[in-house]
């Protein structure tokens, strides 16, 4: 958890993880895995470098319309020179794909727009 503090009294930030998928598994009533991002190589990366940018994609693709706006607002996001902002919408797709083949249950969720709902959901 990460803290800070505000005048007097001390805050803390919660960290959810995966909440996201979470809400996405819960809106078909379904418990969701202990970690969602956790996937076999698929671009012979580091297993946490690549659940990071597995997380990373994934959470663009809840907010998005299409995998390209996914694509394009994941790679704006990262560091100049940085892996991350140098894959290609190929390799992308490759993890989104291998994420959907993961998680049948809400695959059409993503690059669907969900985001909308779910955040109207949560502000009632």
């Amino acid at each position: 958890m990460n803290s800070c503090r505000a005048t007097a009294p001390s805050l803390v930030e919660q960290d959810y993880s995966g909440l996201h998928v979470n809400l996405l598994y819960g809106l078909k009533g379904i418990q969701p895995p202990k970690d969602p991002y956790a996937l076999d190589s698929i671009l012979g990366l580091a297993p946490a470098k690549q659940r990071s940018i597995v997380k990373g994609i994934i959470l663009k693709a809840i907010n998005a319309d299409s995998p390209s706006s996914a694509y394009g607002a994941f790679r704006q996001q990262q560091e100049t020179g940085s892996l991350e902002k140098s894959l290609t919408n190929d390799q992308l797709e490759l993890l989104l794909e291998a994420f959907k083949l993961k998680h049948p249950d809400i695959q059409e969720s993503l690059c669907s727009g969900i985001y909308m709902y779910i955040s109207k959901k949560i502000n009632y």
